[in-house]
């Protein structure tokens, strides 16, 4: 099976299914579309720096992204019919490999492919898309949450958006530069509030 994904998925071909197979018999499903040459480079670049074959779990991880383009750990689980917990070995490994980077923390962490992997295919207004999606979304939710309550304070968006306190503190002190949110009080009593807010 691992010989059957391997000379498939590392060609940017579908995945295999075995879906229809029942107690008494195997029927694999191959699927004919074409290759995927990008896909394939990237690959044989990866497997030329670690000095050898990628695992075919970061193989099917490393085809889920190109497919789906941002996947969460339960996604790669589905696909490498294992575990969470295998699924995270998986893609922590492709990110210290410097192929995929994570977004966001704990259960709403995300991957994606890394910058480099975009420039060197020539798409990056495609990873800027994708990597500033965190980013406007948060900002948002950010301004939403200080509309309707008033205010906002660090420890809210640590919650609301699954932060650290630095990266809180980071996305509030852009939302004031950009004119975005005004900032109320020093120290612990900091809160922040929409311009012309009370």
């Amino acid at each position: 099976m691992d010989l059957i994904y391997r000379s498939t998925v590392r060609y940017g071909r579908a995945l295999p299914s075995y879906v229809q197979s029942t107690r008494t018999n195997v029927t694999l499903r191959v699927p004919a579309s074409d290759g995927d040459l990008g896909f394939l480079r990237l690959v044989l670049d990866a497997e030329e720096r670690r000095g050898g074959s990628l695992p075919v779990d970061s193989l099917i991880a490393l085809s889920c992204i190109r497919a789906e383009r941002r996947v969460s750990v339960q996604d790669v689980a589905r696909a490498i019919q294992k575990q969470p917990k295998d699924a995270k070995k998986t893609l922590e490994a492709l990110l210290e490999a410097g192929l995929v980077e994570a977004h966001g923390r704990t259960r709403s962490r995300t991957y994606m492919f890394s910058s480099g992997i975009y420039q060197e295919e020539g798409r990056r207004a495609e990873y800027t898309r994708q990597a500033g999606y965190d980013h406007i979304a948060q900002s948002q939710m950010v301004i939403d949450y200080a509309r309707q309550h008033g205010t906002v304070a660090r420890r809210d968006v640590v919650q609301l958006c699954r932060l650290t306190e630095h990266q809180a503190s980071y996305l509030l002190k852009r939302l004031v530069l950009d004119g975005r949110l005004e900032k109320r009080g020093d120290r612990r009593w900091t809160r922040y509030c929409v311009p012309g807010g009370a």
